[in-house]
């Protein structure tokens, strides 16, 4: 699970880096 929770917050990261 904690896993997960990072895998998704670091794809966040790189999303809103493209997104910017």
């Amino acid at each position: 699970m904690e896993k997960y929770i990072i895998c998704v917050f670091f794809f966040l990261i790189v999303f809103l880096c493209e997104f910017s």
